[in-house]
């Protein structure tokens, strides 16, 4: 991730490279580009927007909203974990935008600490990195024995490379924050 600048717009934006090594993998490369495409047909305050995805040489890269804050990892592994009413206001967030991205047909399925963003200033947080998102509009997703994601969030039908359910993507969510939480 990069930090930029969008001259025509007036405005700072983060941009997500492929490197170009990766680029040069058609099946990486086409993992990238699904993943711009599928973020960027989400439209809501709790998703970070994709403005456009482009190439430049060997660099494919998409920018996206730059969100001037710091992730929910970065923030329980910096301070600890939340007080109540603000871990209330984030999950409460965090599944406003899972709700809106399951009605587009989008199950994001790497839902984590560190793919949630919190906003300095507002404290909203947002979902971002739709890399492993399983877009059951798009032909093409990611097949169904494929097993990808991050082992401590996964869903047992995801680690068993079984497709994955609505319910299940958030229930392994709140179980994994809960098993981090200090007792």
């Amino acid at each position: 991730m990069y930090l930029a600048y969008e001259v025509a717009l007036d405005r700072p934006v983060a941009l997500k490279l492929l490197p170009p090594a990766r680029a040069a993998q058609p099946e990486r490369r086409e993992r990238f580009l699904r993943e711009a495409r599928t973020a960027a047909k989400l439209s809501h305050p709790n998703i970070v927007p994709i403005f456009a995805v482009d190439q430049v040489g060997e660099f494919v890269f998409f920018a996206m909203a730059y969100v001037d804050g710091e992730t929910l990892g970065q923030r329980i592994r910096s301070l600890g974990p939340l007080p109540p009413g603000e871990a209330t206001r984030v999950l409460r967030d965090v599944a406003w935008a899972v709700d809106y991205a399951h009605a587009q047909g989008v199950i994001h399925r790497d839902l984590k600490a560190d793919n949630i963003v919190l906003e300095h200033g507002s404290g909203r947080a947002l979902v971002t990195d739709f890399g492993l998102a399983d877009n059951r509009t798009e032909p093409g997703r990611t097949g169904t024995r494929q097993v990808l994601g991050t082992p401590g969030y996964m869903s047992p039908e995801q680690a068993r490379g079984r497709p994955v359910a609505r319910a299940s993507a958030a229930t392994r969510f709140r179980a994994a924050l809960r098993a981090r939480e200090p007792r």
